[in-house]
């Protein structure tokens, strides 16, 4: 049976369950259908917690009985090799499964003519820039911040700067690191004193 809403896997931090919501919400917006989370990513990475019901979002989170319809499309090779074959014959499988062939932009994502299940993390705004309007509404925080923070005013009344440093689990994670590549400290040392004689 084929689905009658947009079903996305969730998976990996704030920033990557942010496009993974994006696009598959433009999706469902083009498509005038309602959007579901599937969240069993986030169970076999239980550090990145799901963040999504911080913000205004247009999503449920998938009931039991649909996850229990739906393929753990991750869980294995065969489960991969299954969602690319639905892609490439989508009529055979009850399921449409759709992942980007790439971290660039896949155009098959703009031909997706009925409700699918998305996995992957659709890293670029070439899948939603349309929507941005209304994606814009969706990712207002439910709590705002407050602008009583010194911290806030600091940054306000000062020339500001910020460095992202991300370590951690690259470093620690092999598979990770190899895949993704890891910044030495020497890089780190080097960008603060750039930004220190930019801005002194």
């Amino acid at each position: 049976m084929w689905p009658k809403q947009v079903i996305a896997r969730i998976e990996g931090g704030l920033g990557n369950q942010l496009f993974q919501y994006a696009a598959a919400r433009s999706l469902a917006d083009r498509l005038d259908c309602e959007l579901a989370l599937d969240l069993r990513g986030l169970d076999q990475n239980g550090d990145r917690p799901f963040q999504l019901d911080l913000y205004h979002v247009r999503a449920s989170v998938a009931t039991p009985e649909l996850l229990d319809s739906l393929p753990d499309w991750r869980s294995s090779r065969l489960g991969r090799f299954k969602a690319n074959l639905s892609q490439l014959a989508p009529l055979v499988f009850s399921f449409p499964v759709f992942w980007p062939a790439s971290f660039a932009f896949d155009a098959r994502f703009e031909k997706i003519s009925r409700p699918a299940y998305l996995v992957g993390y659709w890293q670029t705004e070439k899948y939603f820039a349309w929507n941005r309007n209304r994606l814009m509404q969706d990712i207002q925080l439910k709590v705002p911040l407050s602008d009583d923070v010194p911290l806030l005013d600091l940054i306000r009344n000062t020339t500001s700067v910020a460095l992202h440093i991300r370590r951690g689990d690259y470093v620690h994670n092999a598979a990770a690191a190899q895949f993704h590549g890891v910044c030495s400290m020497d890089y780190y040392h080097a960008a603060i004193a750039a930004l220190k004689a930019r801005f002194p």
